[in-house]
Formats: C-alpha cells, structure tokens, sequence
C-alpha cells in the first residue's frame, strides 16, 4: 500500500518510473530524469518565484548591505548567486523573519 502513495506521486507520470520509487530508474525515456527534463522542470519552478536583491533586503530592514552579507555566508538566509550578484526568495525571506521573530 505503501507504494501505491508512492506511485501517485511520481513526477515524470510514469507509474513504474523505479527513480520515483527511491531506486535507481530503468527507463530511458523517463521525462523528468534526463537533465534536460531536469533543467526544464527546474525553470518552471524558478519562473513563479519572486526575488529580492541584497540592496533590498538591506534597505527594507534598514541594515546595512554587509549585513545580509554575513546572514548570507553562516547560511541564516538562504540564496542564489546569479553572476557576481545574490538573489533571496521571497519565501525564503519570510522564513528568516519567522525564524528571527522575538515573542
């Protein structure tokens, strides 16, 4: 029964997709194995996200930009290095402000 819960939650569609299952996939032609699948499906994702920027973020908790910075580099706020630059989920933000919340 087990495995049926499983089978309902395969990603590719493929209801005998063994790497759905936790077990290495047999199928070539799985779709959401290959990397271009991979890549794609990731990208759908990263399209409904909203980012804020490190400038952002400082401005908006009237910190300075080293400050995100340092939350940054000891992993208190996770985020995505594009280039030279640091992009912060929304989502992820919140999370911080939830985790940082005195009561």
């Amino acid at each position: 029964m087990a495995q049926e819960k499983q089978l309902e939650k395969c990603l590719c569609d493929n209801p005998t997709c063994a790497k759905c299952l936790g077990v290495n996939c047999q199928d070539d032609n799985c779709k959401i194995h290959t990397k271009e699948a991979k890549l794609k499906f990731r990208n759908r994702i990263m399209q409904n996200k909203e980012f804020y920027l490190v400038e952002e973020l400082a401005e908006k908790l009237r910190v300075s930009t080293m400050t995100i910075y340092r939350y940054i580099k000891r992993k208190k706020v996770k985020a995505y290095k594009i280039g030279k630059e640091f992009r912060i989920d929304k989502e992820e933000f919140n999370n911080f402000l939830n985790k940082v919340k005195t009561k």
